[in-house]
């Protein structure tokens, strides 16, 4: 986690439409608080010391990826650069989609992914709990699956968001996912279309304006 220079991929990799993330997924949910945790930043310095600590200095990994998203393959590029000032070779290896989807998903120990805008507690069902059909990180933790089951269960939204926040807590200090950057939902629309409204939620153009329910014609 750092080795990775979140900011050059925010402007290299997705050509500046995104912005830093901290290694906490679901930014829209109403209980996000990965902002509030300190920023990691990159300094491979401190990496090479870690590694030295834990016998890994020189590490070589390699790292899988595929073009199936914008910035997929270039952000796993730029990670390599930057773990060369640590010392560490990572060899970043091109599939093609059926490949890195097929063989290589779920079973290789390193590689890229991406998932589209979703809320915190439906995401960690897909992919943070022992369970998980997409679990991509192998993480087993039963406290925190005992409050994943805590927040489904919790009605009033302050009080599960406080059970969120401890969850992402978790997964900011002991996941295995390093969340590097946030890409933008870029839509186009045409000038005759309006009733498109500023949204924070997680659907391109206002919800979809909301089931059409806003969207009109432009004379």
């Amino acid at each position: 986690r750092l080795l990775a220079n979140r900011p050059q991929m925010v402007a290299q990799a997705v050509g500046g439409f995104g912005r830093v993330g901290n290694d906490v997924f679901s930014p829209f949910d109403l209980c996000y608080a990965g902002d509030e945790f300190p920023q990691r930043r990159y300094d491979p310095e401190r990496a090479r010391s870690l590694l030295r600590a834990a016998g890994k200095e020189g590490l070589t990994v390699d790292l899988y990826t595929t073009a199936a998203d914008s910035g997929m393959v270039e952000s796993a590029q730029i990670f390599s650069q930057n773990a060369r000032a640590a010392g560490v070779t990572v060899n970043v290896k091109v599939l093609d989609g059926s490949t890195f989807w097929g063989d290589h998903y779920l079973k290789s120990a390193f590689t890229s992914s991406f998932w589209g805008t979703r809320n915190y507690l439906p995401q960690v069902a897909l992919a943070t709990l022992q369970n998980s059909v997409y679990n991509e990180t192998a993480w087993r933790n039963t406290r925190y699956e005992r409050l994943y089951r805590q927040a489904l269960a919790t009605v009033d939204l302050e009080k599960r968001c406080e059970i969120i926040e401890e969850m992402q807590r978790m997964d900011y200090e002991q996941g295995g996912a390093i969340i590097p950057y946030f890409k933008d939902q870029v839509s186009a629309y045409s000038a005759r279309i309006g009733g498109l409204k500023i949204d924070r939620g997680t659907l391109d153009l206002n919800k979809y304006g909301n089931g059409f329910r806003t969207i009109y014609f432009v004379g």
